[in-house]
Order: structure tokens, then C-alpha cells, then sequence
């Protein structure tokens, strides 16, 4: 599973798009819907299905990605996004702490180690940067 958040909300048909670009699959092959419940509705062994919903703070689109294609990093699928529509994208660094993630920014998919402001994730879901900790 893929997980990121996107600077910009995506409408779903350039969604899949974008997801059946990178996966090499057709966009018919890419069920998209808003609740992990939904995952239901998507066919047997469909190749990519993605959860996708709105979000508060700098990072509004949130991307939950579930693919049978040949596994992929985060940061591959974030790129993706941000050189297709100029946008940054923030993905997990793997760590413990919550509040630390990597941004991939647009236009060249640079990464940065980033801390995340705790009261907005903490009472809202709202991934907000507070501070640059390094480039990656």
C-alpha cells in the first residue's frame, strides 16, 4: 500500500489516470472510491484500487493506494504526482514520530525532511509544515 497527501485535490477520472500511467494498467483497471468500506464495490483482483478524500490543511488530497502491480515506493508514486501537476506531495518517512514526514516537492521531486505542526494533525487531520529539518 501507497499512502501520500497532495498541496492540490485531483478530480478522480485524472486520478486514475495518473495511477494507470505509473502502474501501466488501463484506467478502467483503477477503482477509485472515498471510504475504505467502499473497497468492497471494486472488482475481484482488480490491479489498482485507491482510497482517496479531502483532508483540512496544506496537504488536502489524502491517497490511500492499494496495488497487485510489482510493489513501489512511496516516494516513486509521489513523484509522479508532482512533476504531472506541479504540486507537493507529503509521505510518510517510516519513523515512529508522527509529526515528522518527507515533502517531495514540485517541480523536481527534491525531498525534505519536514515536522509537521502537532495541534493541526492532533485536533484536525491537517497535515500543516511547521519546519524544514533538512534536505534529503
Amino acid at each position: 500500500m501507497n499512502c501520500l497527501a497532495l498541496t492540490l485535490v485531483v478530480e478522480q477520472d485524472v486520478l486514475k489516470e495518473v495511477l494507470a500511467e505509473f502502474f501501466g494498467v488501463s484506467p478502467a483497471d483503477v477503482f477509485a472510491c472515498n471510504t475504505e468500506e467502499d473497497l468492497i464495490n471494486a472488482p475481484p483482483n482488480n490491479p489498482v484500487n485507491v482510497v482517496w478524500r479531502t483532508i483540512p490543511g496544506d496537504f488536502p488530497m489524502w491517497l490511500d493506494v492499494y496495488s497487485r502491480q510489482d510493489a513501489s515506493s512511496d516516494a516513486d508514486l509521489a513523484a509522479a504526482f508532482v512533476t504531472e501537476f506541479e504540486v507537493d506531495a507529503l509521505i510518510s518517512d517510516l519513523s515512529p514520530n508522527p509529526y515528522q514526514w518527507i515533502q517531495v516537492c514540485a517541480p523536481d521531486a527534491r525531498k525534505a525532511l519536514v515536522h509537521v505542526d502537532a495541534v493541526q494533525l492532533d485536533e484536525q487531520d491537517a497535515f500543516v509544515i511547521e519546519r524544514v529539518v533538512r534536505w534529503l
